[in-house]
């Protein structure tokens, strides 16, 4: 709510974190602290564009949290934190080249939008979209969706004041 000054906006970009987190390794929490970290610097994240992020994340083993933290350094025009999730930058004059699994874009690096597209896009490539759905399937992927479900559950009652809240208050 205090990310967009609007309870309805809020509510539903949680229902849509909501939703994504169950078909998703990531947590609630995890994707939520991704998503504010996002919006305080001027993105506001589709739905799209979390699964091109999460299965960049998933596809590297790495929490979506780091791919946040380093495609949020990129569009400052700090570079550093792509390295750690498989990504290289090579900057000549005012254009730097991202390069990920053999493919490479180039963009101008002083344009914020430009430099997410091409992280993002990364997260659409062959050998990479699906990544987050191949790992919802194994053990860690389940228990995190089974977390998910509990979370939502103490949403639900918390929601509720009736006798739970009585009892808690």
């Amino acid at each position: 709510k205090n990310v967009f000054g609007d309870e309805y906006k809020a509510s539903e970009s949680l229902q849509m974190i909501y939703t994504f987190a169950s078909e998703t390794p990531f947590s609630v929490n995890q994707i939520t602290e991704s998503f504010i970290k996002l919006n305080n610097r001027g993105i506001t994240p589709t739905q799209a564009e979390l699964v091109k992020l999460g299965d960049l994340a998933a596809s590297q083993g790495k929490g979506i949290d780091q791919v946040t933290e380093a495609l949020l350094d990129a569009t400052t025009g700090e570079f550093e934190r792509l390295k750690e999730i498989g990504i290289r930058a090579k900057t000549v004059g005012d254009n730097v080249t991202l390069t990920f699994k053999g493919v490479s874009v180039t963009v101008n690096k002083f344009n914020e939008g430009a430099l997410k597209d091409a992280v993002l896009g990364f997260g659409a490539l062959k050998g990479v979209t699906g990544s987050m759905a191949t790992v919802s399937q194994t053990l860690e992927g389940q228990i995190s969706n089974l977390g998910d479900s509990y979370d939502q559950l103490l949403v639900s009652l918390g929601k509720s004041q009736g006798f739970l809240g009585s009892v808690v208050g």
